[in-house]
């Protein structure tokens, strides 16, 4: 039987392994610092624990000591997009529909009114959530500083060339969830919660007013 040489084997398929090695040798260097060096490796294993301590502790059942930890927590927890809420699941869903718009006062004494934007049905609620987030928190009485930095960025955005923006009320509209199977309608009420006036001669000044 005549044997046929088939060559030399191509040293990137030699023996089946030099080319898995090279990848992953590639791949290990590619992740740098915080993969090959033990200080990098502690890093990530702290920052790591870090996140899983705060989403635990964020989100243990109600209580004194809850509130005392999200007191603690909410800054850096609502900077790195951590906050959460499960109370729209069982056992204790909201019983409570609210929306929140303002409505803004020119100078000329014409008004406009602000709404937060919707998305269309299939990818909108990606762009919308981080709205409804800032909806929920404008909700909350005790946010005021951040009420008022809402409504001088909403004063900005409904400005007109030709008119001034004098004032920016917060509104809040809601109504109670009928029970399942009632057929009761939403009965809505609107609120007056947040005022802002605006003065070319001095600063802003806000009045709370739920």
């Amino acid at each position: 039987m005549t044997s046929i040489d088939a060559g030399p084997v191509a040293d990137g398929s030699r023996g089946g392994h030099d080319g898995g090695d090279v990848a992953e040798d590639a791949a290990a260097e590619s992740m740098g610092l915080l993969h090959e060096s033990a200080i990098g490796r502690g890093l990530l294993s702290i920052l790591m624990l870090a996140i899983s301590a705060g989403l635990i502790a964020w989100n243990i059942p109600r209580s004194d000591i809850r509130s005392d930890i999200r007191d603690r927590l909410e800054a850096p927890v609502n900077l790195a997009g951590l906050n959460q809420g499960w109370e729209v699941f069982a056992p204790n869903p909201p019983r409570t529909h609210v929306v929140m718009t303002a409505r803004v006062t020119y100078d000329d004494g014409s008004t406009a009114n602000f709404g937060f934007p919707e998305g269309e049905p299939v990818l909108g609620a990606f762009r919308e959530y981080r709205w409804r987030k800032w909806e929920r928190r404008l909700r909350l009485s005790r946010n005021s500083g951040f009420r008022a930095q809402s409504t001088d960025w909403i004063a900005r955005e409904m400005e007109e060339p030709d008119k001034r923006v004098t004032e920016v009320m917060l509104i809040q509209t809601r109504a109670r969830t009928p029970l399942i199977g009632s057929g009761d309608e939403l009965e809505w009420k609107t609120t007056e919660v947040f005022r802002r006036t605006f003065s070319e001669t001095r600063p802003p000044r806000s009045e709370t007013l739920d």
